[in-house]
């Protein structure tokens, strides 16, 4: 099933729920109701540098009950790592996200690189067409937030059609290759007409038996309310019209909210109310003679939706994204004509035979909910099927541990002969040894040696035979000399028959080589080793973190992801130093994690074990491909 993650940090955070968090609200309320095991709600926490997870319940709880949480109340303890986001996964991004200081230019390769999926709301990109409109924060913040997923994204989702044209219209323009896109509206379920006792009384004395025009949302550039206030000075107010603005002061408005604040109509034909409850909100509307919304231009509209959800008449500026969303259902004045839009609204005002047909014509108005919305982003989530992951190919380096110069130079000759893919060989070895492993050896391979202190930088050395292979296994993969994708092997691991690429790949899968069961390990015996030890040590932890317990030190040559070990490394902090079995730890693991990257087979391995009697035989090659020389 996949996971679907939801960064909530935005919305959590603010006092207000408005604009964008109310969708966000409504929208993941209703995910939980369908998809409560799917959805992990993220909130990224500075000082932690990265993810904890959400209480789903108390999440719930503070906006369906209005329980009052602080935004750090509603964390659980469980921090949530890129890494533990599995390929296939989807990673989603619906809030006014572009203000975290996770930033998605840095955020979205991350993912990309997991074979995480991607998806964004996009409500609009005004700051990139209408710049002059934006706090310059915003600004900032947001052109690295839309270009991170104009290039990285999986799926862009819009709140229009419109709004879609524009996203994929500005990538041609920046010559980015058009992202799989789709829309969906957003929902407005409709509310049962508010208690007269819930509704501020202020707002009902204030505009009782007044014909109002009300402008509903946070008053800043965009909105254009300075144009409808001109409209007003220029005649309506003397013809007995009210105007109504509500919704808090954003900003780069300051000399508008000193003309709100001093205008001499104020609380009388002009009323400013900031901070409503949502009942008092609902009774504007309903009791409106027209709502008005002159935008210069919107990501959809939601008080044209809110308006008509309560049968109350439009007038807007025209723009293609309200034509999509208003039809016919709206009346449009053309933007900045302040003629026209006082033609429209003196015509509300006074000719009541309009007014009451284009109030019956809102009667044929077919609402879109918040589940309309939300099955509508899930739908197109579907549409983002997880690209399988197939195993890396074009395989020609092996890496080989060894402190016998000797001994490997003998293996060489046969992997020379026999595993023809194979055009280099990378030597880990101690410093003192580099020389001979050099001139031990002549034929076509190219010897590349990595000595210790290459690998190390400094960092000792555990004492302890198994935790030396691991650590230094460990080490050398942070190493950039070695391939994405490599054959691991000791020094005393050949082969006996030809061997080629499709040995170790079949079917876009690595075949990983297993010898037993590890969880059922009781050691050599008669004689306890720092092998048996590790395997010991080896199963526990496989145990307690939930992941298979095959044992992979098949003592023959296997493949190794670099990235997929990298990430091993990641996933688990210090593990290198737990004195580990490196091939058990590292293939349960990508087993466990990408399941249909891996193909399971029993090892191939002559002289393994070296005596029958060293340890219960559970699996016997059906062929022997490798000595354990």
């Amino acid at each position: 099933m996949r996971i679907i993650y939801i960064d909530v940090s935005n919305l959590l955070e603010v006092r207000y729920v408005t604009g964008i968090q109310r969708v966000v609200r409504n929208v993941l309320l209703e995910f939980l109701k369908m998809r409560p095991a799917q959805l992990h709600l993220l909130c990224y926490v500075y000082g932690r540098r990265g993810f904890v997870e959400v209480d789903r319940e108390l999440f719930r709880q503070k906006y369906v009950e209005g329980k009052e949480l602080k935004s750090s109340e509603t964390h659980t303890d469980h921090r949530i790592s890129l890494d533990e986001m599995r390929a296939g996964d989807l990673f989603f991004d619906i809030d006014s996200v572009w203000n975290s200081p996770c930033r998605r230019s840095w955020l979205l390769p991350e993912l990309k690189r997991r074979g995480v999926k991607t998806a964004v709301y996009i409500y609009d990109i005004i700051p990139v067409r209408y710049p002059q409109f934006c706090h310059i924060n915003t600004l900032h913040n947001f052109l690295d937030y839309i270009g991170a997923w104009l290039q990285h994204g999986d799926l862009l989702i819009t709140s229009t059609e419109s709004v879609l044209k524009d996203v994929h219209k500005l990538q041609e323009q920046l010559g980015i290759p058009e992202t799989k896109g789709g829309f969906s509206w957003l929902g407005s379920d409709f509310c049962a007409e508010a208690s007269a006792e819930l509704v501020d009384e202020t707002v009902k004395s204030s505009l009782k038996e007044k014909k109002y025009v009300l402008c509903v949302g946070t008053i800043e550039p965009r909105k254009n309310l300075g144009f409808i206030l001109d409209a007003f000075e220029q005649g309506l107010f003397e013809e007995g019209v009210t105007l109504v603005f509500a919704g808090r002061t954003g900003w780069n408005v300051d000399a508008l909210k000193k003309r709100i604040a001093e205008h001499p109509q104020r609380g009388q034909r002009f009323f400013h109310f900031e901070g409503l409850n949502d009942e008092s909100i609902d009774w504007l509307y309903r009791h409106a003679r027209v709502v008005a919304f002159p935008t210069y231009d919107e990501g959809f509209g939601l008080p044209m939706i809110e308006a008509f959800e309560r049968g109350t008449p439009v007038v807007c500026s025209d723009r293609p994204v309200l034509r999509e969303v208003g039809k016919d259902l709206a009346d449009y004045f053309p933007l900045n004509d302040g003629e026209a839009c006082r033609t429209l609204i003196r015509k509300y005002a006074s000719d009541e035979g309009f007014y009451k047909k284009r109030r019956e014509n809102l009667k044929n108005y077919h609402r879109f909910t918040w589940k309309n919305t939300a099955d509508r982003i899930l739908e197109l989530f579907e549409t983002l099927e997880p690209e399988p992951r197939k195993a890396k190919t074009g395989v020609r380096q092996m890496v080989c541990l060894t402190a016998r110069p000797e001994a490997v130079c003998a293996s060489l000759r046969y992997v020379d002969a026999l595993m023809p893919f194979i055009e280099e060989v990378v030597l880990c070895c101690p410093d003192r040894m580099a020389d001979a492993m050099r001139t031990g050896y002549s034929g076509r391979l190219n010897i590349r040696i990595l000595t210790d202190s290459d690998v190390l930088q400094g960092a000792p050395l555990p004492e302890d035979h198994q935790g030396r292979n691991t650590f230094l296994r460990a080490q050398a993969m942070r190493n950039g000399g070695l391939d994405d994708v490599f054959i691991m092997s000791d020094d005393d691991y050949r082969p006996l028959r030809e061997i080629r690429e499709d040995y170790y790949i079949s079917a876009g899968k690595y075949r990983a080589f297993y010898c037993s069961d590890i969880d059922e390990w009781t050691g050599t015996a008669n004689h306890m080793t720092s092998y048996d030890e590790g395997m010991l040590r080896t199963a526990r932890f496989l145990t307690e973190n939930g992941l298979p317990t095959k044992q992979y030190s098949s003592h023959m040559p296997q493949i190794i992801d670099k990235e997929l070990y990298l990430r091993l490394l990641d996933r688990f902090p210090g593990i290198e130093s737990r004195g580990f079995d490196e091939w058990s730890i590292y293939f349960n693991f990508v087993v466990k994690e990408y399941p249909d990257l891996v193909e399971t087979c029993s090892y191939e391995t002559l002289c393994w074990p070296g005596a029958g009697s060293d340890w219960k035989v559970r699996y016997m090659p059906e062929q022997y491909s490798f000595e354990n020389y």
